[in-house]
């Protein structure tokens, strides 16, 4: 069995929950039993047309199809400057980001009310559409409520205790244990933070970054709705914050993008910024964007040198990061230890000296690894093979007689007709007569 595209985001179906729950609202009701039909469909698409269950899950596509009708799929909300919903319309294929989140490529956005309409099949007066449009908006605009806080207040929200619900990006957060309280003080002492709030509970927050020179960023947005994602990037639109290129997790070792007013947020501009902090803390937090520190008092969005150590653990310590650099190229890579190589830098101790996977050779007859800036000589062995070696490892190695051969160590090799052959080779003999080696390929 195919899948289903699903009704509504997860976030929303949690918002429709609460009005069909709250209100006994009939709207509510049908799309969420809708919804409900798809997602258990999908939870079972394994079943095979010779399993029991099959019979009866294969009429649960019937049965949505006689609630809701094809036009729209994959709803969810949309805050910006007026309340919308945005969705999939039909005929268009659904597109998804790196992550596995909805991509906004073929979507749209509508009013709630007449999205739904679109959708619902059943016939409903005028007021009742009304009154579930009130109870959607009130339901979703009354978590948008905003403030910024500062100093402890960052402690305290960063809890899971104060939060409206362990669910979205929220729930999934790190830092929200009690045993974190104590990683929070560069936070305290040094940022601000953008709240949202339902019941007096927290919905959604970012660290907010004021910097010296009048710019303030907004960091990674955490919430338990995701419709609230936006309604967090307007707010800094509208304050003319800048905000990250995409508010998903950041590896370390990559580069944090950012939008900007100046262009009415259009490019990305991936310049390293510079915060100094108060003081080297005893504890840090897992930190999204400024994670590169040198170690003192100032943090970094971009890995540089000198901001070689990483703030993306999460028991309270920073990690030292050591770095690799290619002589040949410049390319830098990190690792968190020592005596640990990255995984696309390599020791020559042939050239005493590292190098990256593009500019370097493995050469199997020093088992080592030589740099790509030494041309490529072959040497021929009793069988015609070819093995490779470094240039100047062979001629600081070719012999011209018997005489010179012993104060040659290492392999030796000597050159006849423009050809490398091993000095050991029994082919090989001293004609003294010319004053030469020669190659004896007679069977005798």
């Amino acid at each position: 069995m195919e899948k289903l595209l699903p009704i509504l985001s997860g976030s929303l179906y949690e918002v429709f929950k609460v009005i069909r729950n709250k209100y006994d609202d009939p709207i509510a009701n049908i799309i969420c039993k809708t919804h409900e039909l798809v997602d258990t469909y999908n939870r079972n698409t394994w079943i095979s047309e010779d399993d029991a269950l099959y019979s009866v899950f294969s009429l649960v596509p019937d049965a949505v199809n006689e609630l809701v009708t094809n036009s729209v799929r994959m709803i969810t909300a949309r805050m910006g400057g007026d309340f919308e919903v945005s969705f999939l319309p039909e005929g268009k294929e659904a597109e998804y980001n790196d992550n596995g989140d909805w991509a906004r490529k073929n979507r749209q956005s509508g009013k709630p009310t007449r999205i739904f309409q679109k959708l619902v099949r059943k016939e409903f007066k005028t007021i009742d559409w009304e009154t579930f449009n009130n109870r959607l908006k009130a339901e979703i605009c009354c978590c948008t409520n905003f403030e910024i806080v500062e100093g402890e207040d960052i402690r305290k929200w960063y809890l899971e205790d104060n939060y409206f619900k362990i669910a979205g990006s929220l729930g999934n957060s790190c830092m929200r244990y009690r045993e974190c309280q104590k990683y929070m003080d560069v936070y305290v002492d040094n940022a601000k933070m953008l709240i949202s709030k339902k019941d007096g509970l927290l919905t959604g927050r970012a660290i907010v970054w004021e910097l010296d020179n009048g710019i303030t960023l907004l960091d990674r947005i955490y919430t338990c709705f995701d419709y609230l994602d936006n309604c967090f990037i307007d707010y800094a639109k509208d304050n003319g914050w800048w905000i990250r290129e995409y508010n998903s997790l950041l590896s370390t070792g990559e580069t944090q993008g950012w939008k900007t007013p100046k262009d009415d947020y259009q490019e990305v501009t991936y310049e390293p910024i510079k915060m100094d902090i108060k003081k080297c803390y005893e504890y840090f937090p897992y930190v999204d964007s400024f994670r590169y520190f040198d170690g003192e008092h100032t943090i970094c969005t971009k890995e540089l040198s000198g901001f070689t150590n990483s703030l993306d653990r999460t028991d309270g310590y920073w990690q030292e990061t050591y770095s690799y650099t290619c002589a040949r190229c410049g390319h830098t890579s990190y690792t968190d230890y020592e005596d640990d190589l990255p995984e696309d830098m390599h020791y020559s101790e042939y050239d005493d000296d590292y190098y990256c996977d593009d500019c370097c050779w493995y050469c199997e007859a020093l088992s080592d690894y030589i740099s790509s800036s030494h041309d490529v000589f072959a040497v021929l062995d009793e069988d015609d093979e070819e093995i490779d070696y470094p240039d100047d490892y062979i001629l600081d190695h070719v012999v011209v007689n018997e005489d010179d051969a012993k104060y040659k160590y290492g392999d030796k090799f000597v050159k006849i007709n423009e050809k490398y052959y091993f000095y050991t080779d029994p082919r090989i003999e001293w004609n003294a007569e010319e004053d030469k080696f020669i190659l004896n390929e007679s069977e005798d």
